[in-house]
């Protein structure tokens, strides 16, 4: 884990234990060890221990705080390699199980949308990389505020896809990760009385899980860290390309689709949706180079507006 990857309530392992992160410094992480708690208890010369179980710890109010009855912890720079992020256990409860059913259709209209978008703006990319658009562009000295306009979707673009498999930290996040985790956690996506379609919600499942251990997400996510969401020395000689960025929109569209309709969130296909970002981009650089496409009809709206994710 990074420092990044800490704010105070985090859980994590390090050393074969647990611990709850209660402060977050520039360099090193506080923390109070909450796997178990050793009490110690002296009668005359002697001096006894029982171990609490975290169940017992936590009904007596050992962990509570600030200020914190048990021994903080500093975690240091050298550590934080070693700590392994917990993720939360699922309530029992079936209507709170509900609201975790409710919450995953809600991560898919909005990962929906995220997917027609990236498509949009991965179009409208390679419709303005072209000779002779760039040259009309640059003749008309509009360059630099053409390059301006890509620089800005290809930031967001890999800002859109980046997040998407950034963990889960907060009860309100809805990124894809959420869930994909969710989804991991039942038992059998056949038992989903509100699943349109398990064998595309597995297909999700399958193909995030490959995604995530792509090596141009990882550089992508590097890239971010380090130049977009932050600021820092970036001497990585293997740098993502824009084809990268390009394939893993594709890759992580196709998840989102997947688990859209799966979930029964939205029942088009995200190409269906695209075909009218694409002739808009076509119109949009065809001022500058002339040419039209003809490959999508330039008629009536090809979906209703309220077949939009909202």
């Amino acid at each position: 884990m990074k420092i990044s990857d800490f704010s105070i309530g985090t859980e994590f392992t390090v050393w074969g234990k647990t611990y709850r992160c209660t402060d977050v410094g520039s360099r090193v992480v506080i923390a109070i060890r909450i796997d178990e708690m050793t009490m110690a208890a002296k009668q005359g010369d002697t001096i006894s221990h029982q171990i609490l179980s975290r169940t017992e710890a936590e009904q007596q109010g050992w962990f509570d705080g600030p200020p914190y009855a048990v021994a903080e912890h500093v975690i240091d720079e050298d550590d934080l390699e070693a700590c392994e992020m917990v993720l939360m256990s699922p309530p029992n409860n079936p209507t709170i199980a509900k609201n975790e059913w409710n919450n995953l259709r809600e991560a898919a209209a909005l990962g929906y949308q995220d997917a027609v978008l990236s498509l949009a703006m991965v179009e409208t990319v390679k419709r303005w990389d072209s000779p002779e658009c760039k040259a009309t562009l640059e003749e008309a000295n509009a360059g630099r505020a053409a390059q301006l306009v890509i620089d800005g979707l290809l930031f967001r673009l890999h800002m859109f896809i980046t997040r998407a498999f950034l963990p889960v930290r907060y009860e309100d996040d809805r990124h894809l990760k959420t869930a994909i985790e969710f989804l991991e956690r039942e038992a059998s996506l056949n038992n989903l009385q509100d699943a349109h379609d398990p064998e595309r919600l597995k297909r999700a499942i399958s193909a995030f899980n490959a995604v995530a251990q792509d090596g141009r997400l990882k550089r992508l996510k590097k890239m971010r860290n380090k130049q977009l969401a932050h600021m820092a020395s970036y001497k990585e000689q293997n740098r993502p390309t824009i084809n990268d960025l390009f394939e893993m929109a594709k890759l992580s569209s196709d998840i989102w689709e997947n688990l859209a309709i799966g979930s029964a969130v939205i029942l088009i296909d995200v190409e269906i949706q695209l075909r009218a970002y694409r002739r808009s981009a076509d119109i949009f650089w065809s001022k500058w180079d002339g040419n039209r496409s003809t490959s999508d009809d330039d008629g009536e709206d090809l979906f209703p507006e309220e077949y939009l994710p909202q």
